[in-house]
């Protein structure tokens, strides 16, 4: 009660207390704000790297250009269950992989079409149409043929062709 009373008394002491509390509180946000960024553009947050496959640093710290290739996949065709009439649906993909790699992705590619084949025929693809249903295929998709490839092999996954017949 006399903490009252003495800011009633003096409001020239109230607006110190304020703009002190205000100042503070700027201060602190800038410095998580800037926390945050230095560690999400270091990578020191699991998952939430600030670089993208293409950029890789040295130890110098100096910056090299990463290059990829695109590896085709032969066209993929799976029959839609539970449509009437039967559908089809026709899926041409390419996998992103780092330069040189390509010999290993090619040597893996009978355990990459088992991936994709048990994933693709596993899943509902009543809804096919949904476009929600295709990002979340894709994303799916990348991710088992990441772990089946494993090494890093497998930086993306780009659909060329999607076609429901």
């Amino acid at each position: 009660m006399a903490e009252s009373d003495i800011q009633n008394e003096n409001p020239a002491a109230r607006r110190a207390v304020q703009s002190t509390s205000l100042v503070l509180t700027c201060v602190a946000s800038l410095a998580l704000g800037a926390a945050g960024y230095m560690a999400v553009g270091t990578g020191q947050i699991p998952g939430l790297s600030g670089r993208t496959g293409a950029i890789s640093t040295t130890a110098a710290g100096k910056n090299l250009q990463t290059t990829t290739v695109f590896l085709a996949l032969d066209p993929f065709m799976v029959t839609i269950p539970r449509t009437d009439p039967v559908r089809q649906l026709r899926l041409e993909l390419q996998l992103e992989i780092p330069e040189g790699a390509e010999a290993k992705v090619r040597a893996l590619s009978p355990r990459i079409e088992d991936t994709m084949n048990t994933y693709i025929r596993s899943i509902d693809l009543s809804g096919i149409e949904d476009p929600d249903n295709l990002l979340r295929m894709r994303m799916q998709l990348l991710r088992r043929l990441q772990v089946a490839a494993g090494d890093g092999l497998i930086n993306d996954l780009l659909v060329t062709q999607f076609l429901i017949s």
